[in-house]
């Protein structure tokens, strides 16, 4: 046991490493069956790791800026979807054009007849979004609330673990101390 550390937590690391990697996967999914995934730019974005600082072990999850506009949705100028929480806006035409380049939007013919260019029918979307706004889909919530559901038993039984380690070394080391054995003998 060296003295630079009071206990050594290499169990619940261990536990906390699967959990940031099944959180990975769990968020990739929620995407998937809320519709969300499109471009999958959002799901590829999502890397989990565990971060340690002093006593601190947290699951962290790094996400492209506008995970949050999927999480809360929009609210909209004339009519809000239910629950939307971020205030309407107008979303930039040109990131809704990479949108409508990955999935497959079928145009429906502009008053002229014409079907609208990727352009035009970017900010076409782009109007509804900021009319409409855009309903929650609250992907990571639905994430950590089936972590914390499947995982924390195993947190638990970890970090006993440790304490029990820790205890036990502990316990050896004081019983051959020779203050110790002149203290209880």
């Amino acid at each position: 046991m060296e003295n630079d550390s009071l206990i050594r937590l290499n169990n619940l690391r261990q536990v906390l490493l699967e959990i940031a990697k099944d959180a990975q996967e769990t968020y990739r999914y929620q995407l998937a069956i809320g519709g969300k995934n499109a471009s999958h730019k959002l799901a590829d974005s999502a890397k989990c790791y565990v971060e340690h600082t002093g006593t601190l072990y947290e699951v962290k999850i790094d996400l492209l800026e506008y995970w949050k506009y999927v999480e809360g949705g929009a609210q909209g100028t004339e009519s809000s979807p239910a629950g939307a929480v971020f205030p309407s806006h107008f979303p930039p035409p040109w990131a809704i054009e990479k949108w409508v380049n990955v999935k497959p939007v079928i145009p429906r013919p502009m008053d002229n007849g014409n079907l609208p260019s990727p352009k035009q029918l970017s900010y076409m979307i782009a109007h509804s979004i900021e009319k409409r706004g855009i309903p929650p889909h609250p992907a990571l919530q639905a994430t950590i609330d089936e972590i914390a559901a499947k995982w924390n038993a195993q947190i638990e039984e970890a970090f006993a673990k440790d304490v029990q380690g820790w205890l036990s070394d502990t316990i050896t080391i004081l019983a051959g101390s020779a203050e110790v054995t002149a203290f209880v003998g």
